[in-house]
């Protein structure tokens, strides 16, 4: 299939990630949720923490930023136990999150830009085919 599509793997540091999801920089993100980081909050709190939430859904707060919708009262009293923390328990609060966040999320946070295309004023309106395709054969000539 490499005349159907092709990929570019290019590894980018989590919070420019962030910041650039926002402006539209990437046409897709996928995170890797592996690894360990100088700075784990930094990369954990964008994805999970959450201001207001029902359930384990989040409904104000990075989660929703992030794409997640993920909450949990217990992470989010993590978070605030770790900020009054330093060192090695801080770290353990943190991978503690992390623990509850991977047997909990259904799935990894994909982002996709939002797909464009533009046709002159006497054809149809293009259409995605919700796989990122426009269906040619749908496009039909209008009328002046």
């Amino acid at each position: 299939m490499k005349d159907c599509f092709s990929i570019s793997i290019n590894g980018v540091e989590s919070t420019t990630i962030y910041k650039n999801l926002s402006e539209g920089i990437y046409p897709s993100v996928i995170l890797d949720w592996t690894g360990a980081y100088s700075d784990p909050e930094a990369y954990l709190s964008p994805l999970l923490s959450c201001e207001k939430f029902i359930g384990n859904n989040c409904l104000k707060g990075e989660s929703v930023f992030s794409g997640s919708f993920w909450a949990s009262e217990k992470v989010e009293k993590l978070f605030k136990e770790s900020e009054n923390l330093e060192g090695v328990e801080r770290l353990n609060k943190l991978l503690e999150i992390e623990k509850i966040a991977s047997k909990s999320l259904p799935y990894i946070p994909i982002w996709a830009s939002s797909q464009k295309a533009w046709a002159q004023k006497y054809i149809s309106k293009p259409v995605f085919n919700g796989a990122g395709i426009i269906n040619m054969s749908e496009l039909v000539k209008n009328e002046k």
